[in-house]
């Protein structure tokens, strides 16, 4: 599990296990494109190449059926069953929606990830592209961690639950997009997927675990579900393209280290926080300015305004603006931490 911080020793995404549960052994240490003819012949072929390039079609939809002698399942209690491996060849997978006459409801923990169980990489490590039929409702920790080829994934129309380190490590993986059905995306479940460029979460998602796109550092834009009352500890940690943030104004808590390292310029905390936690927006070398309401009670240590100098040490960014109310807890960090205080006026 995540150590505790320890400022003056924080340390780039490192050190991680992959297998099962994929925890993050220690992201802190101490404290991821491709002769002679009518000049009008030559104008449409090349229009009709760009709307080819342009196009927005995932390829992983096109992918036909596997046949389902290549899958080995186990069975669930409402006569459903899971996938629990691939056995196949193909690096492009169409998953079946029934084997054996039996409807596949999930895809199981670990069935396709990258590694055995003795963390030595497999042949599904090399799976190029998987569609996921609309029968499934839930994918199950690690399912397709370690697959550092995968590179296209349609996602059942029907999914309800990403689980933990589901695509962890797919560090080719291009944008995913998470149906308007999901509930819970778990912890680490886009953990170090460098290939995506934004991290579009609906509004149907109310429950998101810890990094879940942590240390993804080609993530510019993050649109979060409306629905979650919290950011949860290192969300984006390490994502340090991330410049476009929403912050749902229902939210209470900011995590611990849920956004540091990106690349955010200007944030306005929303009215309803009530506390932003440790190294929340650690070494956000880019951020100018924040505004932080009247109902921050709690700003902890080195949430907003430090980064490391050569010397490894912690010290305060000098171009960053704290704005906030008088007397209030925002004015308090500013003053005892050293950072430019502005005050908001009355409307």
């Amino acid at each position: 599990e995540f150590q505790s911080f320890n400022y003056s020793g924080i340390q780039p995404c490192m050190d991680i296990d992959y297998f099962g549960s994929c925890k993050i052994k220690n992201i802190l240490r101490k404290a991821l494109k491709y002769m002679k003819l009518k000049i009008t012949a030559v104008i449409f072929a090349a229009a009709a190449l760009l709307t080819a390039c342009n196009s927005n079609t995932n390829p992983a939809e096109k992918i036909v059926e596997t046949a389902p002698s290549n899958f080995e399942y186990s069975e669930n209690s409402d006569g459903t069953v899971t996938i629990t491996s691939y056995k196949g060849s193909s690096l492009r997978i169409g998953i079946p929606e029934k084997i054996d006459g039996k409807i596949v409801s999930a895809i199981g923990q670990n069935a396709f990830n990258g590694y055995d169980d003795k963390e030595v990489e497999n042949s599904n490590a090399s799976i190029i592209a998987v569609n996921i039929p609309d029968t499934v409702k839930r994918i199950e920790n690690g399912a397709f961690a370690n697959d550092f080829k995968l590179k296209y994934v349609k996602l059942s129309a029907n999914l309800e639950v990403l689980s933990e380190s589901a695509f962890a490590s797919c560090s080719i993986l291009e944008n995913v997009e998470i149906p308007k059905t999901v509930t819970e995306i778990g912890s680490y479940a886009f953990y170090k997927c460098d290939g995506l460029t934004e991290a579009v979460i609906p509004d149907s998602v109310e429950k998101i675990g810890e990094a879940a796109y942590a240390c993804s550092d080609s993530i510019v834009k993050a649109q979060l579900s409306e629905n979650i009352d919290s950011i949860p500890d290192y969300l984006f940690y390490e994502c340090d393209a991330l410049k476009d943030i929403n912050l749902p104004a229902g939210i209470t808590e900011i995590g611990e280290g849920a956004f540091a390292w990106t690349a955010v310029e200007k944030l306005e905390i929303p009215d309803k926080t009530v506390s932003i936690g440790d190294g929340a927006f650690f070494s956000c070398m880019n951020l100018k300015e924040i505004i932080i309401p009247e109902s921050v009670k709690t700003i902890s240590n080195e949430s907003v305004g430090y980064t490391h100098d050569d010397n490894n040490d912690s010290v305060t960014i000098e171009s960053l603006v704290i704005k906030g109310k008088k007397q209030s807890e925002a004015e308090n960090y500013a003053n005892e931490n050293k950072i430019t205080f502005e005050e908001i006026q009355n409307d």
